[in-house]
């Protein structure tokens, strides 16, 4: 085979997977987002919030060690803006809470918009008011919906211990 017929093929090949490779550099990861509880790990003497167990069922832990919320991650490292909108069980009549949680225009409560960089773990601790039932949570970050679940807060007694 010539240099020339070599060179040809090169460049045929190189024409050939361009596309796959530009196609696979140019596509978006996304937000991702899990659900479950959130506790504390302590570094020497600060806490960090950690999402200790991905699950869709979560006891109303009131005044203790862990609370129902999610771990987001984003796509790349830019900043970004996150919000959650909570919709309470169906027979709840709690209302937004001193927590700066204001009314969301589908009926649920909005928490406070923050601006962020990498991983964020966001948590919701309960109060005696809090009800028992199945909470829908949705994740906006920069004004998309990035992530929801229906979440299941029980009462602790019915929860078997974690290890």
């Amino acid at each position: 085979m010539t240099a020339e017929a070599r060179s040809s093929r090169h460049v045929a090949l190189v024409l050939i997977l361009l596309p796959i490779v530009m196609s696979c550099a140019t596509i978006p990861r996304e937000y991702e987002v899990d659900f479950g509880r959130v506790g504390l790990i302590w570094e020497g003497t600060q806490p960090r919030q950690v999402l200790i167990e991905r699950t869709l069922v979560v006891p109303r832990d009131i005044g203790g060690d862990t609370a129902l919320g999610f771990e987001i991650h984003p796509p790349g490292n830019e900043p970004y803006e996150v919000y959650s909108v909570h919709h309470l069980p169906s027979d709840s009549t709690a209302t937004p809470s001193s927590a700066g949680f204001e009314p969301a225009a589908n009926g649920g409560i909005k928490t406070p918009t923050e601006r962020v960089v990498g991983p964020r773990v966001f948590s919701f601790g309960f109060d005696e008011t809090d009800p028992i039932g199945v909470y829908l949570i949705e994740v906006f970050a920069n004004d998309q919906l990035v992530g929801n679940a229906s979440i299941r807060v029980v009462d602790p007694e019915s929860t078997p211990a974690s290890p």
